[in-house]
């Protein structure tokens, strides 16, 4: 969801921090639009989002999906804390929330975009906590979600960084060097392009032989 956010702001660059599997710490940073002070307390109402502008758009939604429902959610069982500017404004907007409970939300000195950093997961949860796995199991389902997204947009740069390790960098690219960048240099040879255009739809992409599966 955090990941998402930041591509639907226009992010070019988005770096991913996770300690411990992401149980002590969820971090997503992006060089995006960023929020208005007023956007940057609402953002965590449910049911808000700033990806809306007229009714219209509900007949042909374009993003990721809706800001608010996700962050209302975080913010609900977890340590909180936004920072984001606006490129136009001096100064940036820093919120802070402790399960649904807003601590501070004032101006402060940050660089352009967004960062959200979700600490301490399921603190006053402690029965949904004990579902967790180890580390790397948790760690493994990350992964999962940032190539799901980094693979589909292969023209923006993807940082991923584990317990303070970089783990994946990966560079605004094309498609196919986007692919061996997530699943190895062993892919480069081992794909086939594929485009059909008909009057329904188009299709393009690569695929592998059944045994590269």
């Amino acid at each position: 969801e955090l990941i998402e956010n930041a591509i639907d702001a226009g992010a070019k660059n988005i770096t991913v921090e996770i300690r411990a599997g992401g149980q002590q710490l969820i971090r997503v940073t992006d060089d995006g639009c960023g929020m208005s002070p007023e956007d940057a307390g609402i953002a965590f109402l449910r049911h808000a989002t700033s990806k809306l502008h007229d009714e219209q758009v509900l007949e042909a939604i374009g993003t990721l999906g809706f800001r608010g429902e996700a962050l209302a959610s975080i913010a609900s069982i977890a340590h909180v804390e936004l920072k984001t500017k606006q490129p136009d404004e001096t100064m940036g907007t820093l919120v802070q929330i402790e399960g649904a409970e807003v601590k501070k939300h004032e101006y402060c000195t940050t660089q352009d975009g967004t960062s959200i950093s979700v600490k301490n997961l399921f603190f006053n949860v402690p029965a949904r906590r004990n579902f967790l796995k180890s580390d790397n199991v948790e760690m493994t389902h990350v992964e999962e979600e940032f190539f799901r997204v980094a693979l589909i947009h292969y023209d923006l740069s993807f940082t991923l960084f584990h317990n303070g390790k970089q783990i994946y960098q990966l560079p605004a690219a094309n498609f196919k060097q986007r692919i061996i960048g997530i699943f190895g240099n062993g892919f480069r040879d081992k794909l086939y392009p594929v485009e059909q255009e008909t009057d329904i739809m188009d299709v393009h992409g690569f695929i592998a032989k059944p045994e590269n599966a």
